[in-house]
């Protein structure tokens, strides 16, 4: 991650975080000369780091590997906080089973639209079923996807990634419940947890409040809630 003065056009690097970056498909010619695509294995619970942004301009990287914080401050210096509080829980050779067998109905229930260009410039279109990675982490990332959020009293919105299993899949539940967040202090202390309702989702915070949208049918309402 860099950071842009744009008065004095420079850049400076804040820090690096793991992501899941796309992988490039494998394409083969079959034997009647058109391009076989093979997509990329789907991989499930893959550890990413997250970052966020606190109301006094510090930048929080959360490290997915052991749930702590690196720490970049608005004057530039760097710090670490220790290992935050958190339920790990082991997936078990039955929930892998019960994980991996869904994940590969919803994928082989879903293939994906493909366009590959032929020699003669003809464009040829055919679907085609994602691989399951099926190596699994030992225990399923503390944080959620996109889920760092810092609020407008300094602290930080952490929605855990956990167990849950995956949602829209076969025989799962669709939509979640709801979501748990961890709030983080300065000092990468986890000292509240907050549990949102499922169909709602943190939009922005204010001084002690925090305004969600929340969907019921069709519509969509905008609701400001109380921290405490």
């Amino acid at each position: 991650m860099v950071r842009a003065n744009l008065v004095a056009r420079s850049i400076d690097t804040l820090g690096f975080i793991r992501v899941d970056l796309p992988r490039a498909p494998v394409v083969t010619t079959g034997t009647d000369g058109n391009p076989i695509t093979t997509p990329a294995p789907a991989r499930l619970f893959l550890p990413t780091d997250e970052w966020g942004i606190l109301a006094d301009g510090s930048i929080a990287f959360v490290r997915a590997a052991d749930y702590h914080i690196d720490w970049v401050n608005p004057d530039g210096s760097r710090r670490s906080t220790p290992k935050m509080a958190h339920t790990w829980v082991r997936l078990t050779d039955s929930v892998r089973t019960v994980l991996l067998d869904s994940a590969a109905r919803f994928l082989n229930a879903h293939p994906i639209p493909v366009n590959m260009r032929q020699p003669d410039g003809r464009d040829l279109t055919h679907t085609v079923v994602v691989p399951l990675d099926s190596a699994l982490p030992d225990y399923p990332p503390p944080i959620g996807r996109r889920a760092v959020k810092g609020d407008a009293d300094g602290n930080l919105w952490i929605r855990e990634g956990g167990p849950p299993l995956i949602w829209g899949f076969p025989g799962q539940p669709s939509p979640p419940l709801s979501s748990v967040y961890d709030i983080v202090n300065e000092q990468g202390v986890v000292f509240d947890r907050i549990e949102i309702p499922g169909g709602t989702t943190i939009v922005g915070f204010g001084p002690g409040v925090v305004y969600l949208t929340s969907r019921e049918g069709g519509s969509v309402s905008l609701v400001r809630a109380r921290i405490r």
